[in-house]
Order: C-alpha cells, then sequence, then structure tokens
C-alpha cells in the first residue's frame, strides 16, 4: 500500500549505498516523533473516556506531577488508515480501531497548564 508519506532515494557513499528518506507534507502530518528515532504513525486522535485512577500530585526535582490511568478509544479514524488496520498493520493485538483501550500519562504542571511530560523532553524520569 502507498501512502505518500515519504519519498526515498539511493544515495552512493564511500562507505556503501544508503537510502534517504524525507517526509512528504503529508508525511508531516501523520508522522510524529517523541524522541529522535523514534517515529509514531498518527491514524487517529485519542479520545478520552473515562480517568480511572490518579495520583495526588508530587513534588520532583521542581516539577509538579501527577500520573493519570484512562479509557480512551479512537476518534476519528483516518480514511486511509482503514486499509492497515484490515492488513493487520496496525493494531496488531486483534482488536478493532475503535474499541476501548487502557493507557497512563505522567502530566506536569506548567504555565499552560498540565502537560504530557513528553511535551517538552521528558523533564521526569
Amino acid at each position: 500500500m502507498k501512502l505518500g508519506f515519504a519519498r526515498s532515494s539511493r544515495l552512493e557513499e564511500s562507505d556503501g549505498p544508503k537510502l534517504k528518506v524525507e517526509l512528504t507534507a503529508a508525511g508531516r502530518e501523520h508522522l510524529r516523533s517523541r524522541q529522535p528515532g523514534a517515529w509514531e504513525l498518527c491514524y487517529a486522535k485519542r479520545t478520552v473516556e473515562r480517568i480511572e485512577v490518579y495520583t495526588p500530585p508530587v513534588e520532583r526535582d521542581g516539577y509538579w506531577i501527577v500520573r493519570v490511568v484512562y479509557a480512551w478509544r479512537s476518534s476519528p479514524i483516518e480514511p486511509w488508515s482503514r486499509e492497515l488496520f484490515a492488513l493487520g498493520a496496525l493494531g496488531s493485538d486483534g482488536r478493532a480501531a475503535d474499541d476501548e483501550r487502557r493507557d497512563w500519562i505522567v502530566l506536569v504542571s506548567t504555565n499552560r497548564g498540565w502537560k504530557d511530560q513528553a511535551w517538552f523532553g521528558n523533564p521526569i524520569k
């Protein structure tokens, strides 16, 4: 399946051939990186169904943090991703794309409200 998220070209280097991959405008819209070299494909937005549990805010290394466990669903699924789900390339746990899932997040208090710690470089270890 060709999505048009990247274009590649082969480069001949002194230590052997390399593959150069560049994101297209569509790729920049749907791919994101929270950490260098770790790309995530954004095929839907998470809609929080409910907060299941959270810790009281605590101060750590000068930051106020809280850990939250929540239930969520994908909403809406991008049309181009439906075929990838059907092929098993996404959601390989066998659940449907819109099944409810659980996850957790560490939130950090900022002057712009509570933000995912990954929002500004994972300051909390």
